[in-house]
């Protein structure tokens, strides 16, 4: 099974096969960790990264890893009940009949056999993203959630903090879905970011 690393140099071919000498990378939660990686690894390719719902580590419940290998769909239905935070269990969404817990569900039942296992086996497994984080040379934005009861909220800016010169956003009533719940917020934060700067 690749691990997180590996898949960040998998960007890295990615990038080269396409003939793109130097781009930005946008990640939520293993995308995240594959994206800061790469920023890592590739100082010279990649040149920003915004990373939602991240942390140094990920760990995986012992539960949920087994029900990811033996049952996927209790799998699925453990993630879909951890990750939303409370509004969006409620039925309250910024894009009308818009069901996040039956949204969820239903993406989830799209992966292939063996994908959901293969990637919270590789997130269990990451233990450099202290190290990384590091090495980081780019400007960086970290988007977290107050109630993300997956990646942490004090993990995430603690990650952060330790990302020479990045930015934080913080975003209320919502769980690690972020994009998902907070829709809005950001791509406020992602345009704010990615704007380029202004001649004075």
């Amino acid at each position: 099974m690749p691990s997180i690393p590996e898949l960040a140099r998998w960007v890295g071919a990615l990038l080269d096969a396409a003939g793109v000498r130097q781009g930005a990378l946008i990640g939520h939660s293993m995308g995240g960790a594959i994206a800061l990686e790469a920023a890592a690894a590739l100082p010279d390719a990649i040149t920003r990264i915004a990373l939602i719902g991240i942390a140094a580590t990920i760990p995986v419940h012992p539960d949920l890893l087994t029900a990811a290998r033996d049952e996927p769909a209790s799998a699925y239905q453990m993630m879909t009940a951890w990750a939303h935070g409370f509004a969006a269990k409620m039925g309250g969404h910024p894009v009308p009949g818009l069901w996040m817990t039956g949204g969820t569900l239903a993406l989830f039942a799209r992966n292939a056999p063996g994908v959901l296992h293969a990637d919270l086996v590789a997130c269990n497994a990451w233990t450099s993203g202290d190290h990384a984080a590091y090495k980081v040379r780019c400007p960086a934005l970290v988007i977290l959630s107050a109630n993300d009861i997956m990646t942490p909220h004090k993990r995430g800016a603690e990650l952060a903090g330790r990302i020479g010169g990045s930015r934080t956003v913080t975003l209320d009533d919502c769980g690690h879905m972020i994009p998902a719940e907070a829709p809005d917020a950001v791509l406020d934060a992602l345009i704010s970011f990615f704007a380029p700067a202004t001649a004075p």
